[in-house]
């Protein structure tokens, strides 16, 4: 299902929403629909903090002038902080096809779920929805009761959490109290209660910045801001790890270190040449 996930966790700006919001990253629901990562195409999977709303509209040559001020910031600010997404990074969030799953059972033809549910999961990752506000609109928009909808959600969020990746969550624990830490996160609501739960990252990192809670969505560059303002340092001061290609090139825009994540020990590797970088 790419929806919740999708538009929570990762689809980029323009991209369908799902739990996540950004396309890469972790699915949801939104799988379901047209996303931590976070324009607006299909909602992806749930894997993955997708980019979502918000993407920037400046014209090349702007982006091009702040892609030129961020690389000499770089080179002069010291790094003080890393900021990590979640879906597909911190969590292994691999589709489950809990999209296909459900159009076979509601007896919908392929891309309905998602055509159906897709502004639920876009509204759930930026707060415009509360959680009962998705159980009902998703009740309405598919014609079912909220024992259907309950059992379709709990498929959503089994795909949504996925696994956690002990190796980089030991690894980001061990940069504290060096380094401050981040989470910065296309998300769906409901998932900061559910990820505390099951992964504990309120301890694992000194300050979280989901989408849902925020109002906005990577790749927007308000709430990258709003993330080292947070976390008190700069962009130019922070590594930014994100799995999703949107969210890291609109990161590397405002100034920040990119890690694109492709596999653990790699990301684990471009860190650390980071820090020892500056």
């Amino acid at each position: 299902v790419t929806g919740p996930g999708a538009a929570a966790h990762g689809a980029a700006a323009g991209e369908p929403a799902g739990p996540r919001g950004v396309t890469g990253g972790r699915r949801t629901a939104g799988d379901i629909a047209p996303a931590g990562g976070r324009p607006a195409p299909p909602a992806p999977p749930f894997g993955g903090h997708r980019a979502a709303p918000g993407t920037t509209t400046d014209p090349p040559d702007v982006l091009g002038g702040m892609r030129r001020y961020a690389r000499r910031a770089r080179r002069t600010a010291p790094v003080r902080a890393v900021v990590f997404d979640i879906g597909g990074v911190l969590e292994f969030t691999p589709a489950l096809g809990v999209t296909d799953k459900w159009e076979r059972r509601l007896g919908l033809p392929s891309g309905e779920l998602n055509r159906l549910a897709g502004d639920v999961w876009r509204g759930g990752s930026v707060g415009t929805f509360t959680e009962d506000g998705v159980h009902r609109a998703l009740g309405e928009r598919l014609g079912i009761d909220q024992v259907i909808v309950a059992s379709l959600m709990n498929d959503v969020w089994t795909e949504y959490l996925g696994t956690l990746n002990t190796e980089l969550c030991s690894y980001a624990r061990a940069l504290r109290p060096r380094y401050r830490t981040g989470i910065l996160s296309n998300s769906l609501v409901g998932c900061r209660e559910r990820e505390q739960s099951r992964y504990g990252f309120e301890q694992l990192v000194d300050d979280l910045v989901y989408s849902h809670e925020v109002g906005i969505a990577k790749p927007d560059p308000r709430i990258y801001r709003l993330s080292c303002e947070r976390l008190g340092v700069s962009p130019e001061e922070t590594v930014f790890v994100d799995d999703n290609p949107a969210c890291v090139e609109a990161a590397g825009a405002l100034g920040f270190h990119t890690v694109h994540f492709r596999d653990t020990a790699q990301t684990i590797a471009a860190i650390d040449g980071r820090l020892a970088a500056g």
